[in-house]
């Protein structure tokens, strides 16, 4: 096991009142940060909450978001296809057909909830003074508890000594959807210089040659990229068009109109964390 100091972070867990997943890792885990576990679980939506029109919409903006996402990645989906017309009309099927509508808008009611706990994390984070905040899913799992906050303190350590504050950084530290799923390979390009002296680190380190996200189970992130996805968050749950879309696809609109010298975004791959719900892995 490599030694660690007290990491200088803010830690957030975002979970539900119904959650299957255990907290007891987490509080072992954020026990080697200089700071508390801040557990965060809202649940203000039901299911009676969300409109057919919601239903709807919550298909067409996947649908537009999705193919924004593949002109970005270079897989070159320049329109909408059989299949995508195919979704919407089930999408309608589903907001009026009973045995399907109550499902699908309890689903829709764990979206916005998921989104009010990131947006709610956030915000304690800029109000928390700290300069790096770290969010996770109740379905991450530690990959490696004996060597997690050590591989961390490296990526903080070269943060701090390669960037200033007023750069908006976002690190993926999660193994969700593999980029071959995504579709994202060839965005991804390999540090070649050795800034990471820990070698188990930097052998694992992607800067992608466009920034994106991968899900919102694990990621790290500052002061400055906080206020950035806070502000698109916001607006996305205040507006009728975009209140549906999940929050890892509020952070996915956010990249893809922002420049790639405007931000520092890193992907640990392998992740420090695994995604449960993506992976199968046990619950306890």
């Amino acid at each position: 096991m490599n030694e660690t100091r007290g990491l200088d972070v803010a830690c957030y867990l975002i979970t539900h009142p119904n959650s299957s997943y255990s907290l007891t890792k987490f509080t072992v885990f954020s026990s080697h940060f200089r700071t508390n576990l801040t557990v965060i679980s809202k649940n203000q939506f039901s299911h009676r909450d969300v409109k057919p029109n919601d239903l709807v919409r919550e298909s067409l903006q996947s649908t537009k978001v999705y193919n924004e996402w593949a002109r970005y990645a270079g897989f070159h989906k320049s329109r909408i296809t059989y299949n995508d017309v195919s979704r919407i009309l089930k999408s309608w099927a589903k907001a009026f057909l009973p045995i399907w509508r109550r499902k699908r808008k309890t689903s829709i009611a764990r979206i916005l909830n998921i989104n009010m706990s990131h947006m709610e994390a956030l915000e304690k984070f800029i109000s928390s003074g700290r300069l790096y905040g770290m969010i996770i899913e109740d379905d991450a799992q530690i990959v490696d508890v004996s060597n997690a906050q050590f591989e961390i303190s490296v990526l903080l350590d070269f943060l701090s000594s390669e960037y200033t504050a007023d750069v908006p950084i976002y690190i993926e530290l999660s193994e969700s959807f593999s980029y071959e799923a995504m579709r994202a390979t060839n965005l991804l390009n390999v540090r070649t210089d050795s800034f990471l002296t820990e070698v188990s680190v930097r052998n694992r380190v992607y800067q992608p040659l466009k920034p994106f996200p991968n899900t919102t189970c694990a990621y790290l992130l500052n002061t400055e990229m906080a206020k950035a996805m806070l502000k698109d968050l916001r607006f996305s749950l205040q507006s009728k068009r975009y209140r549906t879309l999940p929050v890892d696809w509020v952070y996915l609109k956010y990249f893809m109109k922002t420049k790639r010298e405007n931000v520092v975004n890193l992907h640990v791959v392998p992740g420090v964390f695994k995604q449960g719900s993506i992976h199968n892995i046990s619950k306890n």
